[in-house]
């Protein structure tokens, strides 16, 4: 299971009861167990929602079989912020596949910095 950077920092301002539960559900959806998971449709379709109490993982199943959370949010604002965010997603996604047939560019070699010289001392007569 893949987790967004977006799901941890938001999970990390919860209470511990609501951090518990939300890290509980996401271990059983990928140990396999029944949970409330509905596919979203419209502007969404592709994506799933997993409920848990008042809060809302929008997520996708990966070609690998892998499961990727993207985004946690309140019911009554999750699928807008998403909704925003997912248009970002799907850029990116035509890129990496326009890039695939060519490769990942390689990485910009770096070259360690030079030591600064100790400043001089200055003789005053």
């Amino acid at each position: 299971m893949r987790l967004a950077d977006q799901i941890g920092d938001f999970v990390r301002r919860l209470h511990p009861d609501q951090r518990r539960l939300i890290k509980l559900s996401l271990q059983a959806m990928e140990g396999g167990r029944k949970l409330d998971v509905r596919p979203l449709n419209d502007d969404l379709d592709g994506f799933y929602r997993l409920r848990i109490g008042k809060f809302r993982v929008v997520f996708e199943y990966l070609p690998s079989g892998e499961i990727s959370c993207l985004f946690i949010g309140v019911r009554a604002t999750v699928y807008d912020d998403f909704a925003s965010m997912a248009e970002g997603i799907e850029a990116r996604r035509r890129l990496e596949e326009a890039i695939a047939p060519y490769g990942r560019p390689k990485p910009r070699k770096t070259y360690p910095r030079r030591p600064r010289s100790p400043p001089r001392k200055t003789v005053r007569s």
